[in-house]
């Protein structure tokens, strides 16, 4: 949870400082993508949810772990993106 809130948090910044994105409702623009990043985080947090209940045995327990590396990654992909915009 603490690197999603990071990254929100960073995408947020991006948008505000350049005055794009979420800042300017009327451009309509998303230029982080923070919209797809947070539905997609929570998605994939639900799945890795079900399969951590579901899955019992060690033979499928990387289904697990790839939801969880799928989620670290698009929050540090999102991270990027926010730092690439503020020049970072």
């Amino acid at each position: 949870m603490p690197l999603f809130a990071v990254a929100v948090l960073a995408s947020l910044l991006a948008e505000r400082s350049t005055m794009r994105g979420l800042g300017n409702k009327a451009a309509g623009e998303d230029i982080t993508g923070l919209t797809f990043f947070i539905g997609s985080w929570f998605l994939i947090r639900s799945l890795y949810v079900v399969s951590y209940i579901q899955i019992a045995d060690h033979a499928t327990s990387f289904v697990r772990s790839t939801f969880w590396g799928l989620g670290s990654g698009l929050a540090f992909w999102q991270i990027y993106k926010a730092a690439e915009i503020l020049g970072a």
